[in-house]
């Protein structure tokens, strides 16, 4: 199935992904088998980027200068976290959001026990896990985070970090200084619960697949938080959409709720995109007539991106959308069509601007004992029915609202709150933040 997602809104890393792994902390050293397996794994993302990237150009890319350099790095690295830098360092030098390196099963997992966002320009807590050695040292949710192992984090480089310190070089902590609402700035080393797994996934070994059954329940339990939401208020429709992974049935539901209602918030924040099926089917669910999307330009071809109308079964009454800097892909793409239609509104913060069409390429090496690792390629970029590309752009709310750490803290909700408002359920940000927790 074709999809338009993008993890956590990837933008463009630029040389900080280097500068991240040369601060970072490893204690590995590689064998010439392990250097030479980096090198397999370099040949074989290369191939698929040659094969697959939309741009037969590479973006103005030397393709094969920068393997080569990838090559040489990978000879004389010292470590895997090394190893796999030089790899994702070609695939982020294509400066495309839905081209990136899918590194093999690490042999740790860490959980740092807390999360961040940005908010406008800035990044603040937007998570803390119960029991975790970050609430221990008093992390809370709307702190702003000013560092983070000295970087400070950015709109441009806030995906990039998470991905060093989450899928390249996992970190047993990280030392950040935030600030408390009101607060000075303080310093903290927070350390990460560490646990070890397995090198490999190993599909012969004794316990009948116990690999295979960990990624099932890790799976499992994103896709609990990916399900869709509902409130309602007075008549009006409160549906929060975390993903476009969800199913068509789950979609069809909400088109369904959505008909018995006077108006719909839709609420894409935090949404990462996904399916392009479940994208058309939403925003043709909305119009009586069909409309086209977009043009999608592939490497050969141009191929327009239509959404079919649902008739005399479509949704018309009032619609108002939520974004923030988190929503991405498919969600900027539905955000965006329903500025360009005047089917709706958009309320919120400016979105990710990662809009390319990509191809999820998966790898392997080995057979009875296998390493995993891929490459999400982008096989196709979006150009919007006014001819705008908003890859790196994002879109642009009509209302921009953005909420401050004071209410961050609080757990209180102005996007929702001037979205039902708007819509003639007058509501202040604290009875909106309590109608979907979580947001």
């Amino acid at each position: 199935m074709t999809r338009l997602r993008i993890p956590r809104a990837l933008v463009a890393v630029g040389c900080l992904l280097l500068l991240l792994l040369a601060s970072a902390l490893d204690a590995q050293t590689l064998s010439s088998m392990e250097r030479e397996r980096g090198r397999t794994m370099l040949r074989q993302v290369r191939a698929q980027i040659e094969a697959n990237f939309y741009d037969a150009g590479f973006n103005g890319l030397n393709l094969d200068a920068r393997a080569a350099h990838a090559d040489s790095i990978i000879r004389h690295a010292t470590s895997l976290g090394e190893m796999f830098a030089a790899i994702a360092a070609l695939t982020m030098e294509m400066e495309d959001s839905h081209t990136f390196f899918v590194p093999p099963w690490q042999t740790t997992e860490v959980i740092y026990g807390w999360d961040m966002t940005i908010v406008g320009d800035s990044a603040f807590v937007s998570e803390v896990e119960p029991r975790s050695d970050a609430e221990r040292a008093g992390v809370r949710v709307g702190d702003r985070v000013l560092l983070v192992n000295g970087h400070v984090p950015t709109r441009g480089n806030l995906w990039s970090m998470w991905y060093v310190f989450r899928a390249l070089r996992p970190q047993p902590g990280l030392r950040v200084v935030m600030r408390a609402p009101g607060g000075e700035p303080r310093q903290l080393d927070l350390a990460a619960q560490v646990r070890q797994r397995f090198r490999v996934i190993d599909l012969t070994r004794p316990g009948g697949g116990h690999d295979i059954h960990t990624l099932i329940r890790e799976a499992q339990n994103e896709a609990d938080e990916m399900r869709p939401r509902f409130a309602r208020v007075g008549d009006v429709l409160v549906w929060k959409l975390p993903s476009f992974e969800a199913s068509e049935e789950q979609v069809r539901q909400g088109l369904r709720r959505a008909r018995e209602s006077r108006a719909l918030v839709l609420d894409l924040r935090g949404n990462g995109g996904g399916s392009v099926s479940l994208l058309l089917s939403l925003l043709g669910g909305m119009s009586a007539d069909s409309m086209v999307v977009g043009m999608q330009r592939e490497r050969r071809r141009q191929v327009p991106m239509v959404a079919r109308g649902a008739g005399a079964n479509a949704f018309t009454g009032e619609l108002v959308v939520l974004v923030d800097s988190r929503s991405a892909s498919a969600a900027e793409i539905a955000a965006r069509t329903v500025q360009l239609t005047g089917r709706g509104v958009v309320l919120g913060d400016r979105t990710a601007g990662a809009v390319s069409r990509g191809r999820m390429v998966p790898l392997r090496m080995g057979a009875e004992r296998v390493v995993m690792f891929g490459v999400l390629v982008t096989d196709a970029r979006l150009l919007m029915r006014d001819g705008a590309d908003l890859e790196g752009v994002g879109v642009l709310p009509d209302t921009l609202i953005l909420p401050t750490a004071e209410q961050l803290a609080a757990g209180e909700d102005p996007v929702l709150a001037a979205a039902l408002t708007r819509l003639g359920q007058p509501t202040n940000p604290a009875a909106a933040g309590a109608l979907l927790p979580g947001n």
